[in-house]
């Protein structure tokens, strides 16, 4: 898609994201042509690629694949007054959530630097209603971050734990039942750090010997 700069003598009509200040006054009115994605111009969508590349590569996630979700949001108008990296944070999540690739928001906070509040309502503006994850995916992720068979048997703590929590959260509780039956020596921030959680987060769910709290089942003992 092109865009165009009008110049025209002593008045700027600007339709396009360009520095004002890098065009001189000119008395006979021209045209500038530059190339655009929705309204944001090539240049700066290379900049972007230089954001969205290295925080792909850190968090396992195809860069061409979140980097078409993210020029996708720039020609529907998302990224108006937000700044750029936080809607290319979102992005990432919304391309992994799209494709069941099991990251969480923690870890897309910490990667980027972005504020948890601000990521989690760009996400809901940018993606709308996403697909649900199957626990399994973090699961298994969790079980190849702790180096335990990647075939483990989980049912029977899935059972156990409530199914009206967040996926990951409650992906970290089943890892860390498992790793406690199987007698590994995991402790809870090990759990926490392999599904992408806050061992704060996981800490009202469990207790270090194994042992599941109400929040976690939802019963009253």
């Amino acid at each position: 898609m092109f865009g165009y700069i009008f110049e025209i003598p002593y008045v700027k009509i600007i339709t396009c994201s360009y520095n004002p200040g890098a065009v001189q006054r000119y008395r006979r009115p021209f045209i500038v042509p530059c190339v655009m994605y929705g309204m944001r111009e090539e240049r700066l969508i290379r900049k972007d690629r230089e954001i969205i590349m290295p925080w792909c590569s850190e968090l396992g996630v195809d860069g061409e694949g979140a980097m078409n979700v993210y020029k996708e949001a720039i020609a529907k108008g998302m990224l108006g007054p937000r700044r750029a990296p936080i809607v290319i944070a979102a992005c990432i999540y919304i391309y992994a959530r799209r494709n069941d690739i099991p990251i969480t928001i923690q870890e897309l906070v910490k990667c980027t630097g972005e504020s948890k509040a601000i990521l989690e309502r760009t996400i809901r503006s940018v993606g709308g209603s996403l697909p649900y994850q199957d626990p399994l995916i973090f699961i298994r992720k969790g079980l190849k971050r702790l180096n335990l068979p990647i075939d483990t048997p989980y049912q029977a703590e899935l059972d156990r734990v409530r199914n009206d929590l967040g996926v990951p959260i409650r992906a970290a509780i089943i890892l860390f039942l498992i790793a406690r039956r199987e007698n590994h020596s995991v402790k809870i921030r090990d759990a926490a750090g392999a599904v992408g959680v806050t061992t704060e987060t996981l800490r009202k769910y469990v207790i270090h010997d194994g042992t599941l709290k109400e929040a976690a089942t939802g019963l009253v003992p």
